[in-house]
């Protein structure tokens, strides 16, 4: 069904969370008893380029308040968008911030190819070390389970929206949205059928379509990867990714699926 900004049904679980990681081993403890040393000087990314002035404003409170507790750190912010195709480049050119945010669904690599440093000590003195969600912490520990990155500000859920006014005019029941995968592709060509409209739509542009079809899977029962021995596999011809693609492939065929998006 088309986007809204309606009622939202919950067909697939995390799919993807922030992380912070540091790109150098010199990551201060944040530890305020060392006061009258040298000041330490990071770059954070706290915004994504582009953002509008009142995240700049809550970011920059937040820094303030930062530096109040631990005047020896000092914080510079600096506008950063992760981008695998970039990554190892700025890496290489030392042009990264010290602090900054990647996808959990890239960390594990970047940890095994040495490409985020080993913050275990500082997480663990933190107060709240024991209160992370561990199967988010999860994706940010080494083989040996030490933390290279955190979880962040954001966690990505996906979800199946429904546009309930579209759902009246297809003489659908708005209250009645559908519950499985069979419903949605009924539905979907009921709405192309009665309004001449698709009547659903993915995002699939960039890396979002490998997102979808994650979640797409994951909500079948199935997995898009397994762990076999000392790496991951892409388990590409699970059933339920089959049965995945084949839902997009037979609303095509019936003029249900929105192209292009």
């Amino acid at each position: 069904m088309r986007s809204s900004h309606t009622t939202a049904l919950a067909m697939a679980g995390v799919l993807s969370i922030g992380l912070l990681a540091a790109c150098s081993d010199d990551v201060p403890s944040g530890d305020s008893s060392s006061a009258g040393a040298d000041q330490v000087t990071i770059t954070v990314a706290g915004l994504q380029p582009g953002a509008e002035q009142t995240a700049v404003d809550a970011l920059n409170e937040r820094v303030k308040q930062f530096e109040e507790k631990y005047p020896d750190i000092k914080i510079e912010t600096q506008e950063y968008n992760w981008l695998a195709s970039t990554f190892a480049a700025d890496l290489a050119g030392g042009t990264l911030p010290v602090v900054f945010e990647v996808p959990a669904t890239d960390t594990k690599v970047l940890i095994q190819n040495g490409q985020l440093a080993n913050i275990d000590e500082q997480v663990q003195e933190l107060p709240y070390a024991k209160d992370f969600n561990e199967e988010v912490l999860a994706a940010g520990l080494s083989d040996d389970g030490l933390v290279y990155a955190v979880p962040a500000k954001s966690i990505y859920a996906v979800a199946l929206h429904y546009n309930r006014a579209l759902f009246t005019q297809a003489g659908l029941d708005p209250d009645k949205p559908p519950t499985t995968w069979d419903e949605v592709r009924a539905d979907a060509k009921t709405i192309h059928d009665k309004t001449g409209v698709p009547g659903y739509a993915m995002m699939a542009l960039d890396n979002a379509g490998g997102w979808q079809l994650t979640a797409a899977a994951y909500s079948r029962g199935g997995r898009t990867q397994v762990l076999g021995g000392d790496a991951f596999e892409a388990t590409l011809t699970d059933p339920a990714v089959k049965e995945s693609l084949q839902f997009l492939g037979d609303l095509k065929s019936d003029g249900s699926l929105l192209e292009n998006t």
